[in-house]
């Protein structure tokens, strides 16, 4: 809200919002194994083609310094935030800048960015993922076990490593694994958006 608050004008909320939309294109936002990165190393610098670390100005109550994961996935929820206000009074609302606003929001659903920030929970992940591109149809599991600390499939303790686990094996050893290690939240359907 404080990213808003000083310019909510809808030029600057198109640059903006442009900006993300621009920034999702980038293949880094489209994998699955990013998606467990993101997650487990939520202080890791953002870095350009370069190598050369973003740097955050003083912009809107942001706190200059290096740009982190952590400040992106922040940015990514009050984005989000302010996208679901903007939706909310649609009908007295540009028409095109209610389906530029709506094109941004599906972008930020599929990076999946905003869930990580919601309460650290790896099953937000799990829908997440679900918009994630992989090389292989197994990397499904395999591309986000271990934000559980599962090693499944052909990386399990004693596992043949020559063998090849198929997706619907690897699916069942993950919901296996999550019943045992979280028997309650295994059972629930973790909503990422209000309802």
């Amino acid at each position: 809200e404080i990213f808003w608050a000083e310019h909510s004008s809808e030029v600057l909320l198109k640059e903006t919002l442009a900006g993300v939309q621009e920034l999702f294109c980038d293949p880094w936002f489209t994998s699955l194994w990013t998606l467990q990165e993101a997650y487990l190393s939520q202080d890791a610098y953002l870095i350009s083609a370069c190598a050369e670390p973003f740097k955050l100005l003083p912009f809107h109550g942001w706190t200059p310094g290096v740009f982190t994961l952590n400040l992106l996935t922040n940015a990514c929820g009050s984005i989000a935030f302010q996208i679901r206000q903007i939706l909310k009074d649609s009908a007295s609302a540009d028409q095109e800048f209610v389906r530029f606003c709506k094109g941004v929001q599906m972008c930020l659903h599929k990076s999946g960015l905003s869930v990580l920030i919601r309460n650290g929970n790896p099953l937000c992940l799990l829908s997440a993922a679900g918009w994630r591109v992989t090389s292989y149809e197994q990397d499904r599991v395999y591309g986000i076990m271990q934000v559980f600390r599962y090693r499944l499939g052909a990386s399990a303790p004693g596992a043949d490593p020559i063998r090849s686990f198929s997706q619907s094996e690897l699916a069942d050893q993950l919901g296996a694994a999550m019943f045992e290690d979280r028997p309650v939240q295994s059972q629930l359907h973790c909503f990422t958006e209000v309802v």
